[in-house]
């Protein structure tokens, strides 16, 4: 099974970086709304029926922090959320910071906004759909703070880690590698789910393993490069091969312009990267539009991206705080799986993603355009990876890894 799947795997990779992807991406399919942005978000709010004024539910969080993060037995969850997990309290100061982040920095998303709405590919909003949208924002809500405490504080981030691995073991998912994965595969049904797990706890242990020991040498940062890049062409892949051609193209322009530089600041040695915003708002839209197109538990992922700390974060701290949201929602992810096999899904979902894709791919043309001075002609473009090495690692890792 392994060798079968190793094999598969190789030949995606060989393919997809040797055959481009040229094609007309259904510019004359939808209307995709030219509109202010802050119209669009106006209209998308309105459209969910999202009452900004909203307090917190107690009973709600409660159920979210024991049944859906698990974290109600972490030792350190009263300092960290503090008041949020006794105390009803208003929601617009976060959701008021989401809309004026999307408005101000994020266009493809804001234009993705207007374009869904007026393509009315929106569910209708039901008692149940207006549940799930309140569950999303208290996810956000509390997800906001332990991000934020583990991309600050070493030692929680550490004990996330010893925590969620003995949650794992509670599911009879073992702690090597190797079985690890088969355990992956036998509860969740699918290779793509422990892969992604795998691949981020990859990414989070090496970032700990750097912090603990604060130093960010050349060849440690070529690895946290690799991972990355790993990350993003596992997406790719997975758009490319189901037909989201829009947004596999769209996935390679931030895959090719990664970071160059890092460092590591202050007492807690904080990993600050060379990110810019333009590179930050390509991505999240693109990686938005992806799991649109698969993710079962709508209620679980949206949220990763949703969250101040990193849709409005300073770009250089980005990729350190995206990478503990990430983990966490793995992780999250994989119990969902377990205990709730149907999930949350999103209706016309596969409308949603690929008209998504088509407002994406506008943006990355001219974001390849701007930063490469070339255009994006398809998915063969991977081969523009920077550093040899970063690129041959990729092709290499992915079959490997898996």
């Amino acid at each position: 099974m392994k060798k079968n799947l190793l094999f598969f795997m190789s030949l995606i990779v060989v393919n997809c970086c040797a055959i481009s992807c040229l094609q007309t991406f259904g510019s004359n399919a939808r209307n995709i709304a030219s509109v202010s942005s802050n119209a669009c978000v106006n209209n998308f709010i309105h459209a969910l029926k999202i009452d900004l004024e909203m307090q917190s539910d107690l009973n709600l969080i409660d159920d979210l922090m024991k049944n859906e993060m698990y974290l109600s037995d972490f030792p350190r969850s009263k300092e960290i959320f503090g008041s949020k997990i006794t105390t009803s309290m208003p929601l617009q100061p976060m959701l008021e910071a989401i809309i004026e982040s999307i408005d101000k920095k994020h266009p493809a998303i804001s234009e993705f906004f207007c374009a869904v709405v007026e393509n009315k590919l929106l569910p209708e909003m039901d008692e149940n759909a207006q549940l799930m949208v309140k569950r999303v924002i208290h996810h956000t809500f509390l997800l906001d703070a332990i991000t934020k405490a583990a991309g600050d504080n070493i030692q929680i981030m550490e004990e996330l880690q010893t925590h969620f691995y003995k949650k794992r073991q509670a599911f009879g998912i073992r702690s090597d590698f190797f079985n690890s994965a088969i355990d992956m595969y036998r509860v969740t049904g699918t290779w793509f789910a422990p892969a992604k797990t795998l691949t981020m706890d990859w990414v989070y242990n090496n970032t700990l393993a750097t912090r603990k020991l604060g130093q960010l040498t050349s060849a440690n940062f070529k690895k946290m490069q690799v991972q990355l890049a790993l990350n993003i062409v596992e997406a790719i892949l997975k758009d490319y091969t189901t037909g989201y051609y829009s947004n596999a193209l769209t996935g390679v322009a931030p895959a090719i312009t990664i970071a160059d530089a890092g460092r590591l600041v202050g007492q807690e040695y904080f990993l600050e990267t060379s990110t810019h915003q333009d590179w930050i708002s390509l991505y999240a839209t693109w990686n938005l539009a992806f799991m649109t197109g698969y993710s079962p538990t709508m209620n679980l992922f949206y949220s990763k991206w949703l969250i101040p700390i990193v849709l409005d974060v300073a770009p250089n701290k980005f990729l350190q705080y995206r990478m503990v949201s990430l983990w966490l929602a793995e992780n999250f992810r994989l119990f969902s799986m377990i205990t709730n096999p149907k999930g949350h899904p999103i209706p016309r979902n596969r409308e949603i993603s690929t008209l998504w894709g088509e407002v994406n791919l506008k943006y990355a043309k001219e974001y390849t355009l701007k930063y490469k001075n070339r255009e994006l002609t398809g998915v063969k473009d991977l081969i523009m990876i920077p550093m040899v090495e970063l690129r041959d690692k990729i092709i290499n890792l992915i079959p490997a890894y898996l």
